[in-house]
């Protein structure tokens, strides 16, 4: 159940997930979870949640490393999607 709407949840092995970060936007994708069906809040169990705090860590680690290594070029400047590999 929902602890949001106390509606049902069902497994999504293929959520996106957003994290935003100082000024870094994260998107990772094909995440495993559990999704409401009414209000679609996502739920991950507690080895799931640590790889995506990693994953956004190193994610914005790299986004820094990149900007500060870019001149001018826009596309050395945003930020990738990371993929979710279980």
């Amino acid at each position: 159940k929902c602890y949001i709407c106390n509606n049902d949840m069902k497994y999504n092995p293929k959520m996106i997930v957003v994290f935003h970060i100082e000024d870094a936007m994260i998107i990772i994708k094909d995440v495993p979870g559990y999704e409401c069906n009414s209000c679609h809040e996502q739920l991950f169990d507690r080895e799931v949640t640590e790889k995506l705090l990693k994953l956004s860590n190193d994610a914005v680690k790299k986004y820094k490393s990149d900007i500060s290594n870019a001149s001018d070029n826009k596309d050395a400047k945003e930020m990738p999607v990371v993929y979710y590999a279980a």
